[in-house]
């Protein structure tokens, strides 16, 4: 029967080449372990992103805009960049508004029967919008919250539009901002949110619903 001798020197080097292997097996492991918490990390950052309506790319010297989902049928929620070198003012104003564009100036100053305004001053730079209708003791409400940056709220009663906002087939939304990215020069008024009362016919059973001509009832919400 053949016997096989090993020095010394040989079983120190197998011992030494096995734990090399074993550490070399278990830092692949921990590396490939790490590749992939980090490509879910990046996921969920860019599915974050998305949420929040982060800009990929920001013009410092344009307005931009843009709707974010969001599954609460009564906030809408906007994504927004302000450049840093001008002051702007949020506003909400609520009665007769045109079919396209600002109400007129003379309209908010002089016929205040007709109109009801409030504003808050609106810090510069990138920020999320939230615009809530709420119903408060019966009467509606409409609320602007800046959620980052500066926060500030503001917010109108509408209590004067109860018989249409309380039915919601009359809920007609004007505003140009969307799920696309829009841009606006610094110096011209960004309308965020519009909501005029439809023409709701009664049809039997049945209803049809048409878009207001002209100037309706509503309410606007724009920065300049």
């Amino acid at each position: 029967m053949r016997s096989y001798r090993f020095s010394l020197k040989t079983l120190l080097f197998a011992a030494v080449f096995i734990a090399l292997s074993v550490a070399l097996w278990e830092t692949n492991r921990n590396v490939d372990r790490l590749r992939q918490d980090l490509s879910a990390t990046r996921q969920k950052n860019r599915e974050l992103q998305a949420e929040l309506g982060r800009f990929s790319e920001v013009d410092r010297n344009l307005i931009q805009a843009v709707r974010v989902y969001t599954p609460q049928d009564d906030l809408r929620r906007y994504r927004l960049f302000l450049p840093i070198d001008r002051k702007y003012r949020l506003y909400i104003a609520h009665g007769h508004v045109p079919a396209d564009g600002l109400p007129p100036t003379a309209t908010l100053t002089n016929l205040t029967r007709r109109w009801t305004t409030s504003s808050s001053p609106c810090e510069p730079g990138e920020f999320t919008l939230d615009v809530n209708m709420e119903q408060v003791d019966n009467d509606w409400t409409i609320r602007a919250s800046r959620l980052t940056g500066k926060r500030a709220h503001t917010k109108s009663n509408l209590a004067e539009f109860n018989d249409w906002l309380n039915d919601r087939r009359a809920w007609w939304f004007d505003s140009t901002v969307g799920e696309k990215v829009i841009t606006s020069p610094k110096d011209q008024p960004l309308i965020l949110f519009c909501l005029r009362r439809a023409v709701v016919t009664e049809l039997g059973d049945e209803y049809a619903v048409g878009a207001p001509q002209g100037p309706a009832d509503g309410i606007i919400i724009w920065i300049e």
